[in-house]
């Protein structure tokens, strides 16, 4: 009975060991020795590994540098976003959809990566009278909007700076802001006080609020969008929802972190 639990556990075993080695690839942690040392694996078990994701094409090897680098299906599994942020979108759906029947107002999920804004999933609302973003997909740096002003306020300042050299081109007849200082300037405060709203920015006639979601790999909001007639009056309390709801989204992602964080490490 224990030889055969042991049969059991070995596989699930192995692929916690290989979905620590992808990660740490993802990291920059690309030899065999300084993924060993990571892990506390052998480097006879960390090459085994290596060699089985090679030859399933999640892993390639410099043939110069002998350092190994994620492979080519990986980037072809997470090339549609929705698909590399699934953790996030399973870790926000419950409270995206709490907050949606607590507010009767459209809710939706988004991440910036390097310095692209990518909308993950929405939940409409179900009013008459109601705003979508659903299927206006942006390409390149945003700079108007209260999502993107609150992803770009979690930025370090070096990724900041490179999204800043496209701000001048990027602007729109409705930006509230001259100049560049101006805009970081507001950065900084929306940074401090946790939220921020924008007023018919993006979409003409509507009212965005917009709160950061912590302790993901790249920075995230949780947002709601709706007509200004209908928001303008409640915003104090849709604001006090929203960034509940963002705290609560947050505290699933640092728990979940920490399983998997617990699993990789065995």
């Amino acid at each position: 009975m224990i030889q055969k639990l042991a049969l059991e556990i070995k596989p699930y075993k192995s692929i916690f060991r290989v979905a620590g080695i992808l990660r740490s690839l993802s990291e920059g942690v690309n030899t065999v020795t300084e993924i060993a040392n990571h892990h506390h694996l052998s480097k006879s078990t960390v090459s085994r590994l290596l060699q089985a994701l090679e030859e399933s094409n999640l892993a390639i090897q410099d043939p110069t540098s002998r350092k190994f680098y994620l492979g080519n299906l990986i980037t072809q599994i997470f090339a549609n976003p929705k698909t590399a942020h699934m953790d996030l979108v399973l870790q926000a759906i419950d409270e995206m959809k709490h907050l949606n029947e607590l507010t009767g107002e459209t809710v939706f999920l988004s991440v910036i990566v390097g310095i692209q804004y990518i909308r993950l999933n929405e939940i409409t609302s179900k009013q008459e009278l109601r705003v979508s973003v659903e299927g206006c997909d942006l390409t390149g740096p945003q700079f108007v909007g209260a999502t993107a002003k609150v992803l770009l306020s979690q930025l370090n300042s070096q990724a900041l700076k490179l999204a800043m050299k496209y701000y001048n081109s990027a602007r729109t007849p409705h930006d509230s802001l001259n100049d560049a200082e101006s805009f970081l300037a507001q950065l900084k405060q929306i940074k401090r006080q946790g939220y921020a709203i924008s007023y018919g920015e993006r979409i003409l006639g509507s009212i965005s609020i917009s709160a950061p979601i912590k302790n993901y790999t790249f920075p995230a909001a949780l947002s709601i969008v709706g007509p200004d007639i209908r928001l303008k009056t409640k915003k104090d309390d849709l604001t006090a929802n929203l960034t509940k709801s963002a705290w609560f989204i947050s505290n699933n992602i640092a728990d979940y972190m920490k399983v998997n964080a617990r699993r990789f490490s065995k």
